[in-house]
């Protein structure tokens, strides 16, 4: 157990993904995504959630 190398408590997420990435929460791409998600789950949601009922 000595040997167990223990990661600073002070690293965070932030400094793994660059800021202004396309995988970073505020950017372009990040909020088209997102928006395009919503879209698709608006008009397609009950009627998949429907079939997924029908299945089981």
């Amino acid at each position: 157990m000595e040997n167990i190398k223990h990661e600073s408590e002070h690293l965070t997420e932030k400094e793994f993904i660059p800021k202004g990435t396309a995988c970073s929460s505020g950017s372009k791409a990040y909020n088209t995504f997102i928006n395009t998600i919503v879209s698709v789950v608006e008009k397609y949601g009950a009627e998949i959630l429907e079939e997924i009922d029908c299945a089981v």
